[in-house]
C-alpha cells in the first residue's frame, strides 16, 4: 500500500485518490450494479437534473434537502427524504445518510447518468457502509469507532439466527439482507437472512460476492475467526459530503472525496470486502499512511497525564501489580492487581 500512496503524497486529495483508483483491479471485480452502465445511452432528462440542482442549492443554502419530494435516479428508482432528514430508495430504508450533496452535484448533469449501471443498488450498498460523522473532541475518536465499526462476521455460527445483541451486521450482509423478500425480526437477523440468499450475492457478482461465498461454503472454520475480528469505519459523512477518515498530525482525520462515483464505488465495494481481503486491507491501510509510512495515532494531552496518572497507582502497589499487561482473550488485555484476599 505505501507503494501505491508513496507516489502520490503531496498532491491533492482527489489526485491521490485518483491514482488509487487507476491502480485498483479491472471493473468486472466491481460487483455488477457498480460498473458502467453496457448498451444504449441511459436517458436522464433536464427535468431530472433540474431537481437534483435544487437539492445541491437547498443544501447550500439551508443545510438540508427539501423533504418529500421523490428524486428520481438514472435508469429508474426513486430516492425519497422525510421530514426527519431520513433517507429511502425505492421505498426501502436507509440505516446511514447518503452524501446528498455530492450525488446532487454529479446528477445535475445529463451527462453523467450512466457511469453507473444501477444507482438504487449501489447507493444503498453506499449507505450500509458510511458512518454520519458528528462533531467529536480528541479523546471521543476511538469510542466512536468502537460503536460505529462492525464485526467480521454478526455470528461465531452460521447456525444461529438470532441476532446478538451489541453486535451490528457487516455491510455487504445488510446490503444483501436489505434486497431479501424476508425481513428481520427479534428471532432472525439480517445477517442471517443474507446468508440464506446465495443466489443474490452470486447475481451482484464482484469481488466481494465472490470473497463471501468461498468463506460461506467453509463456514465452521471461518465465522469463529471473522467473528472476533472488529472493522473500524473509513466512509463517513459529514456536511451532505463523502469523506474518507485518515491519520493525519497524530489523531484521525476526514479527507473529503473526488466527487466521481467511479472513486466512490471503488471505495464502497473495497469496505464491502471481508476483512482479510485485498479491498478491506486497502480501506484499512489508507488510513494508517495516507499521510506517511510510519504513521501513529497519538494519544491527547489529557490522555497523556490520565496515563501518567494510572502508572504512578501501579507502582505504588508494588508487588500487588504490574506495568506488564496479560492477555485474557485473543483481543483483550488487562492490568492485573491482586487484592488484600490475595486474589486478582
Amino acid at each position: 500500500m505505501n507503494s501505491i500512496l508513496a507516489s502520490h503524497r503531496g498532491l491533492s486529495p482527489e489526485q491521490r485518490l485518483a491514482g488509487l483508483v487507476d491502480s485498483a483491479g479491472p471493473e468486472t471485480e466491481l460487483p455488477r450494479p457498480f460498473r458502467t452502465r453496457r448498451g444504449p445511452t441511459v436517458h436522464w432528462s433536464a427535468e431530472s437534473c433540474k431537481l437534483w440542482t435544487e437539492v445541491s442549492r437547498s443544501i447550500r443554502v439551508y443545510g438540508r434537502a427539501i423533504p418529500h419530494v421523490p428524486l428520481p435516479l438514472p435508469g429508474g428508482g426513486r430516492l425519497m427524504i422525510d421530514e426527519n432528514e431520513k433517507q429511502s430508495i425505492n421505498g426501502v430504508k436507509l440505516d446511514r445518510p447518503l452524501p446528498l450533496y455530492d450525488i446532487a452535484i454529479w446528477l445535475s448533469n445529463p451527462e453523467r447518468g450512466g457511469v453507473v449501471a444501477n444507482w438504487s443498488q449501489f447507493l444503498l450498498a453506499m449507505s450500509c457502509v458510511v458512518r454520519r460523522l458528528p462533531p467529536l473532541q480528541e479523546e471521543e475518536w476511538a469510542g466512536w469507532m468502537d460503536n460505529e465499526g462492525w464485526p467480521g462476521i454478526d455470528s461465531p455460527s452460521a447456525q444461529i439466527a438470532e441476532p446478538i445483541l451489541g453486535r451490528l451486521s457487516h455491510p455487504f450482509f445488510k446490503f444483501i439482507g436489505k434486497q431479501s423478500e424476508q425481513k428481520p425480526d427479534d428471532s432472525t437477523s439480517i445477517g442471517y437472512i443474507a446468508r440464506g440468499n446465495p443466489r443474490l450475492m452470486e447475481v451482484i457478482g464482484g469481488a466481494p460476492s465472490e470473497a463471501w461465498l468461498e468463506i460461506l461454503e467453509h463456514a465452521e472454520d471461518e465465522f469463529g475467526k471473522l467473528f472476533r475480528l472488529m472493522v473500524a469505519p473509513r466512509l463517513v459523512v459529514l456536511d451532505h459530503r463523502l469523506h474518507l477518515l485518515v491519520l493525519r498530525d497524530g489523531k484521525p482525520f476526514p479527507v473529503p472525496v473526488t466527487v466521481d462515483p467511479k472513486v466512490w464505488r471503488v471505495l464502497v465495494a473495497y469496505s464491502l470486502e471481508p476483512p482479510g481481503h485485498p479491498g478491506a486491507e486497502t480501506m484499512k491501510h489508507l488510513f494508517w499512511c495516507w499521510s506517511g509510512e510510519h504513521e501513529n495515532w497519538m494519544p491527547s494531552v489529557r490522555q497523556v497525564r490520565s496515563a501518567r496518572m494510572l502508572r504512578e497507582a501501579i507502582v505504588g502497589l508494588g508487588e500487588n501489580s504490574s506495568l506488564s499487561p496479560i492477555m485474557y482473550s485473543e483481543n483483550t488485555s488487562a492490568i492485573p492487581v491482586r487484592g488484600k484476599s490475595g486474589l486478582f
